[in-house]
Order: structure tokens, then C-alpha cells, then sequence
């Protein structure tokens, strides 16, 4: 009994592999896809920028303005302009995140190249996007 279960447990396997070679590989390359193009920042917390996003002490954080490029490659760029307001004056500085994106189903998932931590879109329409990972973030098209 265990000589025929060891062959039928061999026929199995060499089943298997033989129907592995004609399941064909994903693509390695994406797909162009209907999530490609250029976003802009359209609302934070439901509210339009420039806007106050922080403050500590004298010193203030304004959101200027915003974009993300999300390109046929599924890399992205997200590029945030802020401004800070305080006793030593104001001074507008851009926060730059570059890295590659995976589209699965309603949702979009961005990991950055310098390790940071990802973070998740959701695709509300053909035109908009948006982040519920620390504030409401609405990105349109």
C-alpha cells in the first residue's frame, strides 16, 4: 500500500510540472494602465491649499500645492510644496518622493525608493484618488 501511494505521489508531482510549463508567466513589464498620468493636490482634510497643515511654538506649515505622476512604468513621483512661517521669516521648501506603484483592483500602492514607508491610495473615480493614511488627501486628474 505505501509502494502505491508512493507512486501515485510521484505521478502527481510529475504532473504538476509537466502542466506548469504550459501556464504562461506574467508579464514582467505593467501594463499601460488607466491610473497613468498627473494628479494634483485638490483638497486635504477637505479643504483647499494653501492651508495651515502645522504649527509648533511661533512656527507654522502651510501646504502650498501638490502633484503626483504616475507613470506607464508604475513609478511614481509626489511632489508637495510647503511653506513655514515663524520668526525667522518664510521659507518655501519641496518634499520630493519618488518610487513604484502596484494597482490592485480600487486600490493603488506606493512604495518609495528610499525605504520610507508605503502608503495606500484609493482610486474613487476615473479622476481621483485619495490617501486616508494620516489626513484625507484628494488628488484629481
Amino acid at each position: 500500500m505505501g509502494r502505491i501511494m508512493s507512486c501515485v505521489a510521484w505521478a502527481s508531482a510529475l504532473f504538476v510540472l509537466g502542466c506548469t510549463r504550459e501556464v504562461p508567466a506574467a508579464p514582467q513589464t505593467p501594463a499601460v494602465d488607466a491610473v497613468v498620468g498627473r494628479y494634483s493636490i485638490a483638497t486635504v482634510n477637505g479643504q483647499v491649499l494653501p492651508l495651515q497643515i502645522g504649527a509648533e511654538g511661533s512656527m507654522a506649515i502651510d501646504a502650498l500645492g501638490g502633484k503626483l505622476d504616475l507613470d506607464t512604468s508604475a513609478t511614481f513621483v509626489n511632489v508637495v510644496t510647503y511653506r513655514t512661517r515663524g520668526p525667522g521669516g518664510i521659507q518655501v521648501y519641496t518634499d520630493t518622493v519618488s518610487g513604484h506603484f502596484f494597482h490592485y483592483q480600487n486600490t493603488l500602492l506606493l512604495q518609495p525608493d528610499d525605504g520610507s514607508t508605503p502608503f495606500f491610495l484609493d482610486i474613487t473615480d476615473a479622476k481621483t484618488l485619495t490617501s486616508w493614511d494620516f489626513t484625507v488627501v484628494v488628488y484629481r486628474k
